[in-house]
Parts: structure tokens; C-alpha cells; sequence
């Protein structure tokens, strides 16, 4: 009889360490999955910020040759030089603004966080604290 325990003890031992092992590598998995998705995050962070610098610095060449114009064309029309340079240069300044602020929300950190690899560790955590602790109710539906 004592033969039998010791194998019943090791199959136990055997299924304990199989279960410790999957949970191991399912936690290297999901932040693996992590990893990989704030990588991604950052690539396009990073992306959208060097087509913003080129676009701005285009943008000023193009905004300098508009604005040139069409201070010339106003002061054509009987303005004159001053005014014609002050209502151009406040038209301008008003587009900037409305480009800057819909861009900025755009680099908001919130926009960056890998919410589906977070959202798969609460899951995985809710699913691995009732399989410790079966009378444990979760939210979590597979």
C-alpha cells in the first residue's frame, strides 16, 4: 500500500508541476504580447511624429510663398502693407492653432497603452484565481 501512495503523491507532484509550468509559460506569452504590442505602439508613435516634422517644415515653406501672396493681393485692394500683414498673419495663426490641438490628443498616452494584452492579464488572472479558488465567482467569459 505504501507503493501506491508514493505514486499517487508523484502524480499529483507531476500534475502540480504541469500546471505550474503552463501558468509560467502563459504569463511569458501574455507579456511577450506585451511587449511586442507597445513596440508597435512606439513604431507608430514615432512614425507620426517624423511625417509631423516633415509636414510642418513643408508646411512653413508652403504657408510663407501663401502668406506672401496673399498679403500682396490684400494690399493690392487699397489695405495696404500693415493690415494686409496683420490679417494674414492672424488667419495663419488661427489654422495653426486648430492643427495643433486634433493633433496633440492623437500622442495622448491613453492612445499608446496596449489595452488588449492588459485586458488578457486581468482575464488570465481572473481565470487562474478561480482555478485556486473554485468557489470564487468571476466576471470573466471565455
Amino acid at each position: 500500500m505504501p507503493d501506491h501512495d508514493r505514486s499517487d503523491d508523484q502524480t499529483t507532484a507531476g500534475l502540480l508541476g504541469d500546471v505550474v509550468f503552463g501558468i509560467t509559460q502563459l504569463i511569458k506569452g501574455e507579456f511577450d504580447l506585451v511587449r511586442a504590442e507597445a513596440r508597435r505602439s512606439l513604431q507608430e508613435a514615432t512614425s507620426a511624429i517624423i511625417r509631423l516634422v516633415i509636414a510642418g517644415v513643408l508646411g512653413i515653406v508652403a504657408l510663407n510663398l501663401l502668406a506672401a501672396a496673399a498679403v500682396a493681393g490684400l494690399a493690392v485692394t487699397g489695405l495696404g502693407p500693415a493690415w494686409s500683414s496683420l490679417i494674414v498673419g492672424v488667419v495663419v495663426l488661427l489654422v495653426a492653432f486648430v492643427l495643433i490641438r486634433t493633433a496633440l490628443p492623437m500622442l495622448a498616452a491613453s492612445n499608446l497603452t496596449p489595452k488588449r494584452s492588459f485586458a488578457n492579464l486581468r482575464q488570465d488572472a481572473e481565470i487562474l484565481k478561480t482555478m485556486v479558488n473554485p468557489n470564487a465567482t468571476s466576471d470573466v467569459r471565455p
